[in-house]
């Protein structure tokens, strides 16, 4: 399958040094969702351990692969659930009758 145009958008920055102030910098790496759900789960906590099978339903979408903090932003990809099962109770007032006929149109 082919991704979208951009994969993803990056930048790395930090603050020139004042007297007095502390130096400031940060980053980010946002993948976009379609790329972010095609790759490997990260590599939280070895297989078997406990904890193991919900960080397998991980997917980093956010990163700092500079500044290697350690840190990440992810979204959970659970197979096999319907995803129009979990909207109602997020947006409570919305209709979901025509999403759903169309979803079941084109996943059934």
């Amino acid at each position: 399958m082919d991704s979208p145009r951009i994969s993803e958008l990056a930048n790395h920055w930090r603050g020139a040094p004042r007297a007095g102030l502390p130096e400031l910098g940060g980053e980010f790496r946002i993948t976009d969702l379609f790329s972010a759900m095609n790759k490997h789960p990260p590599d939280l906590i070895p297989s078997g351990w406990p904890g193991a099978e919900p960080c397998s339903e991980l997917r980093v979408i956010d990163n700092t692969p500079l500044t290697a903090a350690g840190q990440l932003a992810a979204i959970r990809i659970q197979r096999h659930t319907d995803p129009l099962d979990h909207f109602p109770g997020l947006f409570p007032a919305w209709d979901y009758t025509d999403l759903r006929r169309r979803f079941t149109a084109r996943f059934d």
